[in-house]
């Protein structure tokens, strides 16, 4: 064991990215970003409305910023707002039928991947894998409030 975990976590990182940046230059002909293509999954995944608190606390990022992803998100016709009828200053962020297309192809594209790390190893291996990961993480977040 010549090797250092840390190295091979970090390579293994920088090549599931190289392959996920492929997965939306690909499928999306770069019309969206990286970002546009995470909040449409949220919104399609989501079992609950979205609003645009939710992206803000989801994704980290500020009113402002979620502000102008939304509207540009809006222009590229991808989602749309929504009056709520109980609370008119809320705004359901919802799919269009195009964004809809893009989230499947995004979904679509990360379960591929999925299976091609997955390839080779069994169930079992792979819940080991899950495990060992998560105590990766657990052990680095210790202390750390970036969650």
């Amino acid at each position: 064991m010549n090797d250092h975990l840390g190295r091979k976590i970090n390579i293994t990182s920088n090549i599931i990215k190289r392959e996920v940046t492929n997965i939306d230059s690909i499928l999306l002909s770069e019309e969206i970003s990286g970002a546009n293509g995470r909040i449409l999954v949220y919104i399609s995944k989501s079992d609950s409305p979205v609003y645009q608190k939710d992206i803000e606390k989801r994704f980290g990022i500020t009113k402002a910023t979620a502000s102008s992803i939304i509207t540009l998100m809006e222009k590229k016709e991808l989602v749309e707002r929504i009056k709520n009828d109980s609370d008119a200053r809320l705004r359901q962020i919802v799919l269009t039928a195009k964004g809809v297309q893009y989230s499947n192809s995004i979904v679509e594209g990360i379960i591929k991947l999925e299976n091609k790390i997955k390839e080779g190893f069994s169930d079992d291996e792979v819940e080991l894998l899950n495990s060992f990961l998560e105590r990766i993480i657990n052990n680095l977040s210790k202390g750390d409030n970036h969650d």
